[in-house]
């Protein structure tokens, strides 16, 4: 039959449903278009279209008894949520919406009963029964045709129960609905009437409505009351809005009380923000890559050196690299900014052990506090500073063939504290120590400590040495 193939064309084209869903829908068709009920309403079966933030119509069964509302045929064409409320909030929703207002494809006023069809959990489809409602408007509405075209502008009153008084509610941002005991909406404030309308596409007075039929996360009224209004708090999609729901009761005169507040903004930089992060930290790893692939190069073509003093060139700025290097794995690995100083500073010590595994005598002892946190331009260059002074207490502080016969514990300590937001980082040895005051003028890698402590951290260097070894001190502000 045509009308089974253009649901599945339609279902397997533009929307998510699986082909389970699709032949449960076809027969939900074949069983409207047999059914002796609605018979002088046109009956519509729309899916929601996962490309976009409107609903689909798939299936179209004419009245009967009497004219149809449509000239043309509207199967295949968009409703969309400013046109057709009920359609978009049963879909979301689950929940029946009763006798909800809309405007057609061809801008007629329709009236709309729309029935969820689920399969399982899952909401499929909705099955939408339709009426006439441009005769048969509330004198308290305006319906005017529009120029140029054959749709319709709707004028509503003010939504105000007490337009002689000022409602305090009107200054509260979030809408609120006041309903009365069986559920029907006594009055709500200015806010609600905006975004209702505007936002939710509801074309005539929510005032007297039902709770069921302006209900944004699902539930409905009899079940509410019989939770006692637990789970009343939450966070609801609908369409493309994030709305944040309260509901509670007022036991001293039976009423029960809806806010309704738009966090979409904040959804939406939230999810800007997620977006960035994910950005930062697959550069992060482009750069981790990138930096390790020079490495790789370096070493090949310092394998290929055979002259000493060039060689040793080369291990220093792969060495150096690699503390760079070590950042970057860091912040491709976690999601924030900000770089944990112990996992970085165990990572440079672990590199710069392996480069000195000819000298298992020399112990390397780590003291460090935990969380202790730096913005990763600083890390960076911590992390430069750090494998400096470890490689040079490698290098030479044991170096010292006379050092060497009479020192059997040659041992390097490295110790992280922070007090307050002062950050104190100690390298000490026990060799045989040098001239601070010529050897550090002298020495490329003491040269960029010093430089990098100063203009970097913003910090102070100190550094101490005698015959019994050496100490220096890093002291910066967090």
């Amino acid at each position: 039959m045509k009308h089974n193939n253009q649901i599945k064309k339609f279902c397997e084209d533009k929307t998510d449903l699986n082909e389970a869903d699709i032949d449960y829908l076809i027969r939900q068709s074949e069983a409207v278009l047999s059914s002796k009920e609605f018979m002088d309403k046109d009956v519509f079966i729309d899916v929601k279209n996962i490309y976009s933030d409107h609903a689909i119509v798939v299936f179209h069964r004419k009245p009967h008894t009497k004219e149809s509302l449509y000239e043309k045929t509207v199967v295949g064409q968009s409703a969309f949520l400013e046109n057709e409320p009920g359609v978009l909030r049963t879909l979301q929703t689950g929940v029946p919406s009763v006798g909800l207002r809309g405007q057609s494809q061809e801008g007629v006023a329709i009236e709309q009963t729309v029935f969820p069809i689920t399969r399982g959990e899952k909401v499929i489809a909705t099955l939408i029964v339709e009426s006439d409602f441009s005769n048969s408007f509330s004198s308290s509405f305006s319906l005017k045709p529009s120029k140029g075209d054959n749709s319709y502008i709707f004028q509503a009153p003010s939504e105000s129960s007490r337009e002689d008084e000022v409602s305090l509610l009107d200054y509260v941002e979030d809408a609120v609905l006041v309903f009365d005991q069986g559920g029907f909406l006594l009055h709500c404030n200015q806010s609600a009437v905006l975004l209702y309308r505007t936002k939710l596409g509801y074309l005539d007075s929510v005032q007297g409505m039902h709770y069921d039929n302006l209900s944004l996360d699902g539930t409905i009224f009899s079940e509410l009351v019989e939770d006692h209004f637990s789970d009343s708090n939450k966070t609801v999609k609908y369409g493309k809005h994030y709305f944040q729901v309260k509901c509670y009761p007022n036991a001293r005169n039976q009423q029960t009380v809806l806010t309704i507040r738009d966090i979409s903004d904040l959804k939406e930089k939230d999810k800007e923000i997620q977006e960035s992060v994910i950005a930062s930290r697959e550069i992060n790893h482009r750069v981790k890559n990138h930096l390790q692939t020079i490495i790789s190069l370096l070493r090949l073509q310092g394998a290929q050196v055979k002259e000493s003093g060039t060689k040793v060139a080369f291990e220093d700025c792969i060495n150096r690299i690699f503390s760079i290097a070590a950042t970057y794995e860091l912040l491709s690995s976690q999601e924030h900014e900000q770089i944990d100083l112990k996992s970085l500073i165990e990572i440079v010590s672990s590199n710069l052990q392996r480069c000195f595994a000819e000298r298992p005598d020399i112990q390397l002892k780590l003291e460090l506090c935990d969380q202790i946190y730096l913005d990763h331009n600083r890390a960076s260059s911590l992390a430069l500073v750090i494998n400096e002074l470890l490689q040079n207490a490698y290098e030479h502080a044991f170096s010292n063939k006379k050092y060497q016969k009479n020192k059997k514990n040659q041992c390097i300590r490295l110790q992280m504290t922070k007090n307050d937001d002062i950050i104190r980082i100690q390298v000490i040895d026990n060799g045989s120590g040098y001239n601070v005051e010529t050897v550090g003028q002298e020495h490329l890698g003491l040269i960029l400590v010093q430089r990098f402590v100063d203009s970097k951290l913003s910090g102070r260097l100190v550094t101490t040495s005698n015959h019994e070894g050496t100490q220096v001190k890093i002291i910066f502000k967090v």
